[in-house]
C-alpha cells in the first residue's frame, strides 16, 4: 500500500505467523486452525495426537484420537474380547461381569446354578440361588416371626431395626426425629431430619429467593450476584442492559460494549463511523485537517487541500498551498515560483536560452544559466509590477541588473 509521502511502493510484506488462514486440508475431524508462516504461505495445522476425534459409543467401542499428522480421524475400532462391559441383563442378582465380543457388542454372563443370588435379608428372608441361565434371582422365601429383620422401608434414611411377621414382612422401627436424613445438596438446598414416624425422609426443602449463591455463569464482565430460586436451583443474575463492559480506553473511535441484561458475556465493541472526529498521529502541522474515524476503530489523518494557503508570499515569491497529502507545508524554490508565473505567450527567451546551452563550453554554460535566472526573475517581476506596487527606482535597479548579466 502506498505511504502517501513517496512515489515508490514499499517492499512487499507478508502476514505474520499469528495470522489465521485456510490451508489445503479443511473440514476433517482432526483439522485445526491453519496459520500463515510469515513468508506468504498458509500452513495446515492438525489437532494433537491426544485429541479424541470419534468418541466411544460404549464400553466395547474404542474412542479414536487424531494422529497429529492428518485431518481425517482414524478408522473405527473396538475393544477386545477381554474387555469388561455391562450387557442387557445388568444388576440382576445372578448377573456377573459381562465381556465384549471384539466386534463392539457386550455379551451377558451369569453365575452358575446353585450360586446364592439373594442371601438372607435378615431373619425374614431365605437365601435363593441362581438358575445359571438368567440374571434374575428366584422368588423370595421368608423367615418366621421370631426373627429380627429389616422391614419394607429397608434402606430408607429413617429406617431402624425391624422384626419379621412370618410372611416376609418386617415391622418397621424408625430413627428419632433429631436424625439428619438428607444433607443439603447445594447452596440452595436445606438439610432434612426424620419425623420418627416414617422411614422416609421428609420432602426436600429449599432456601428462599433471598439467599445468595453461585450460578453456572461466573466471573464474566456482565455477571452479577446470583440468588436461589426457592426450588433448589441457583439462578444466574446479570448486570442490567446498558452497563458498560467493553474497552473504555481504546480511544474515541471505539464504542465500548454494554451488557445485554440476559447473559454474563460482554458483546464485542463497536466502532465509530466517519462522522466522529478524533486526533490522528499527525497534529499541529500547517496543513493538518480535522481527523475522523474510519469505522474500524482507527483514527485517520486528514490534510487540507490545494486551495488552502499554508505560507503567505514574501518578497517576490508566490504563496504556497497545501497539497492534501501531508500536514507540513510543501517547499517551493524561488525559481520554481517565478517560472510558474510566466505567461504562456512569452516562453521564447527562456526556451532559446536553454536550447543554446547545449553546445557551449562549461564557462559559457555557467554564464548562460545566470542570465536565464535573471531574465526569468525580471519577466516575472514585470508581470507582477502592478500587483506588488514596485516604485520606478526599484524597477530601474532590476533592469540595470538584467543589462549587466547580459553583458557577461
Amino acid at each position: 500500500m502506498c505511504t502517501g509521502s513517496a512515489g515508490r511502493c514499499p517492499t512487499d510484506a507478508f502476514a505474520s505467523s499469528t495470522t489465521t488462514c485456510t490451508g489445503t486440508k479443511t473440514g476433517g475431524a482432526c483439522d485445526a486452525q491453519d496459520f500463515c508462516d510469515g513468508c506468504g504461505n498458509c500452513v495446515d495445522r492438525y489437532l494433537s495426537s491426544s485429541t479424541v476425534c470419534r468418541a466411544s459409543k460404549g464400553v466395547c467401542d474404542v474412542a479414536e484420537v487424531c494422529t497429529g499428522q492428518r485431518s481425517e480421524c482414524p478408522d473405527d475400532s473396538f475393544a477386545c474380547a477381554t474387555t469388561k462391559c455391562s450387557g442387557t441383563s445388568t444388576g440382576g442378582a445372578c448377573d456377573i461381569q459381562d465381556y465384549c465380543d471384539g466386534k463392539g457388542s457386550c455379551v451377558d454372563m451369569y453365575l452358575p446354578a446353585m450360586s446364592v443370588c439373594r442371601p438372607s435379608n435378615g431373619q425374614c428372608d431365605v437365601a435363593e440361588t441362581c438358575t445359571g441361565s438368567s440374571g434374575a434371582c428366584p422368588v423370595n422365601a421368608f423367615a418366621t416371626t421370631t426373627v429380627t429383620c429389616t422391614g419394607s422401608c429397608n434402606g430408607n434414611p429413617c429406617d431402624g431395626v425391624d422384626h419379621c411377621d412370618g410372611n416376609g414382612n418386617c415391622i418397621d422401627v424408625y430413627l428419632p426425629s433429631s436424625t439428619v436424613c438428607r444433607t443439603a445438596a447445594t447452596g440452595c438446598d436445606i438439610a432434612e431430619t426424620c419425623t420418627g414416624e416414617s422411614g422416609q425422609c421428609p420432602i426436600d426443602k429449599f432456601e428462599p429467593t433471598t439467599t445468595t449463591c453461585s450460578g453456572t455463569c461466573n466471573g464474566n464482565p456482565c455477571d452479577a450476584q446470583d440468588y436461589c430460586d426457592g426450588k433448589g436451583s441457583c439462578v444466574d443474575k446479570y448486570l442490567p442492559s446498558g452497563a458498560v463492559c467493553g474497552n473504555t480506553k481504546a480511544g474515541p473511535c471505539t464504542i465500548a460494549a454494554t451488557c445485554t441484561g440476559d447473559m454474563g458475556f460482554c458483546p464485542p465493541d463497536e466502532y465509530a463511523d466517519s462522522s466522529v472526529t478524533c486526533a490522528g498521529t499527525s497534529q499541529g502541522g500547517a496543513c493538518d485537517g480535522k481527523d475522523t474515524c474510519d469505522g474500524e476503530g482507527n483514527c485517520v489523518d486528514r490534510f487540507l487541500g490545494g486551495k488552502v494557503v499554508c505560507q503567505k508570499p514574501t518578497g517576490y515569491s508566490r504563496p504556497i498551498y497545501c497539497n492534501g497529502k501531508s500536514a507540513t507545508c510543501p517547499v517551493s524554490s524561488f525559481l520554481e515560483g517565478n517560472l510558474r508565473e510566466m505567461t504562456a505567450d512569452d516562453p521564447t527567451p527562456v526556451q532559446s536560452m536553454l536550447v543554446a546551452v547545449a553546445p557551449s563550453s562549461p564557462m559559457v554554460l555557467l554564464g548562460l544559466v545566470c542570465v536565464v535566472a535573471a531574465a526569468v526573475a525580471l519577466v516575472a517581476m514585470r508581470q507582477r509590477r502592478d500587483d506588488l506596487a514596485l516604485d520606478d527606482a526599484t524597477y530601474k535597479l532590476l533592469a540595470t541588473h538584467e543589462d549587466a548579466s547580459a553583458a557577461f
